[in-house]
């Protein structure tokens, strides 16, 4: 048999007719990743290797194994993923274009996370990605159509887990006014509870979450033993202490020399949360357990000796939380602000020890229990700069008020009232405490 140039042509021909009918029906699978192109696109281009055929095709199925993206379910999160990978160009949406896919979702997504074919929709080149209003990553194939980069319904991307730790640089404001001590002659105010000065304390604050699709897990701790401030008062001789009622002559609160107030905090606070993550604005609902106790102690040094006397607080409050948060993201930035609130059952307690006789000798030690709604509530802003996938340095400031709790000087009551000192229970006192803070989170 002959074989001629035109016999090779014309079964070359033959050959990529059988081949192209086989493969109708079938679009391109979508580019690997280490193969996206560099170049920048601008949005609602379209590809030129988008089919002109009026007829649907069958989608591609999307690989799964991209558990590289960092979250990116809102705003410009999928903009920071691009960013982060450094391979994939990112398309903006056009904002306020009906032919943009962000202006509503691109369309129900298929059984296996690939869109549907819109012939509407504006086309996005292969290997470019985006994101639509319902908060889904799509990549652009090699079809020139949207596919779903996650998979159905799926945000964030993908789950993970994240571990933040942050320094509050916290002051609380300052002590309720009671007056503790006065001139022996003039009957003139030398102490008062409000004059310690509380500076700024380093309060630690750690926090772990677990991402899943549309929720998150989120748990978090707070922990301070030592929020103190103090102040002297010095009038050699002529210094009574009046928060206990005026005390027999002889005694080291009669007639002292200089007295030193105390005021020690302790704070813990425990809390789990479940927020959603499909929108910008996310709400939340939680619980949580706080303990704060706080006590307040004057030691007064007279010629007669030195002692103490002791006014303790405690509150272990429980109960339920809600707030939101709403989150904004940019390139490698990102901005968000938390909003709580919640009421609690306190179990308050309160004891009042006043020793004499250079501490010898216990002249009052009495104790209350009682049970009250207390309330607290939190607002933080936090900007975050992510330069890995995986690190980011964080940088905010927090607020927190706490009402309806028992706070020692809050227990003073004069003598001459008729009921002195430690024999009743006040839990109608507040905080509020606030500063800058400082951190850096983890997610793998």
């Amino acid at each position: 048999m002959r074989i001629t140039t035109r016999s090779i042509a014309l079964c070359i021909v033959v050959g990529s007719t059988f081949l192209s009918a086989a493969a109708y029906g079938q679009a391109p699978e979508p580019p690997n990743i280490a193969t996206l192109p560099s170049a920048e696109f601008a949005p609602n281009s379209t590809s030129k290797n988008a089919s002109n055929d009026s007829k649907t095709r069958e989608a591609s199925p999307i690989p799964t194994a991209y558990d590289f993206l960092p979250q990116a379910s809102q705003g410009r999160g999928v903009q920071s993923a691009s960013a982060q990978i450094g391979t994939t160009p990112y398309v903006p949406p056009a904002w306020g274009t009906p032919a943009s896919p962000y202006v509503s979702p691109y369309g129900p997504p298929s059984g296996y996370g690939a869109s549907q074919l819109d012939s509407k929709a504006a086309k996005l080149p292969p290997g470019s990605m985006t994101h639509d209003q319902a908060g889904r990553l799509i990549q652009g194939n090699m079809d020139g159509n949207w596919y779903d980069f996650c998979g159905p319904n799926v945000r964030p991307c993908y789950s993970h887990i994240y571990l933040s730790a942050d320094d509050w640089f916290m002051h609380r404001n300052d002590a309720t006014w009671k007056n503790l001590s006065q001139n022996a002659n003039t009957g003139a105010i030398l102490g008062r509870s409000r004059d310690p000065d509380f500076n700024l304390e380093n309060v630690a604050r750690v926090t772990v979450g677990k991402a899943f699709c549309d929720w998150t897990l989120e748990g978090s701790a707070i922990y301070k033993d030592d929020i103190d401030a103090h102040t002297d008062s010095s009038v050699p001789g002529l210094m009574n202490a009046i928060f206990f009622g005026l005390q027999p002559v002889g005694s080291d609160y009669r007639n002292a020399n200089t007295m030193r107030y105390t005021i020690n905090d302790q704070f813990h606070s425990y809390e789990a949360n479940l927020y959603n993550t499909v929108d910008f604005f996310n709400w939340m609902v939680g619980v949580r357990y706080v303990e704060f106790n706080e006590l307040l102690d004057v030691l007064s040094s007279a010629n007669t000796g030195t002692s103490n006397a002791d006014i303790s607080t405690h509150n272990r409050m429980i109960g339920g939380q809600i707030g939101f948060r709403l989150k904004y993201e940019w390139e490698l930035n990102a901005f968000e602000m938390n909003v709580k609130t919640g009421m609690y059952y306190n179990d308050a307690n309160t004891g009042t020890t006043v020793r004499d006789a250079n501490n010898t000798t216990i002249i009052r030690q009495l104790n209350t229990n009682g049970q009250n709604e207390a309330y607290l509530s939190e607002l933080s802003f936090i900007y975050t700069y992510n330069p890995t996938m995986h690190f980011a340095l964080r940088a905010g400031y927090q607020f927190m008020y706490i009402n309806e709790i028992a706070l020692a000087p809050d227990q003073i009551v004069p003598a001459n009232n008729g009921i002195a000192t430690g024999f009743e229970q006040n839990a109608k006192g507040d905080m509020f405490m606030h500063g800058p803070t400082l951190g850096a989170e983890v997610k793998w």
